[in-house]
């Protein structure tokens, strides 16, 4: 039975599981700077963290779907 995306598997694979870490850690980072500046950032500067936040969350999706399937291998 495949996991599902949500779960992170038992057994992870060193390849994957420090970049999904530091991804993760990344987006904290991120969300906590969009919450500190709670509408008193500039336009450019808030536009600029969601697009990290963006992109980040697209490098996460991409490593945790390697990781899913290869744990379904």
């Amino acid at each position: 039975m495949p996991s599902a995306i949500g779960e992170r598997p038992v057994v992870e694979r060193a390849g994957t599981s420090v970049p999904i870490d530091t991804l993760e850690a990344q987006v904290q980072w991120i969300d906590q700077q969009i919450s500190v500046a709670d509408g008193a950032i500039d336009p450019g500067s808030a536009e600029q963290l969601w697009r990290k936040r963006v992109g980040a969350m697209n490098s996460l999706v991409q490593l945790r779907y390697v990781e899913a399937q290869r744990i379904d291998m």
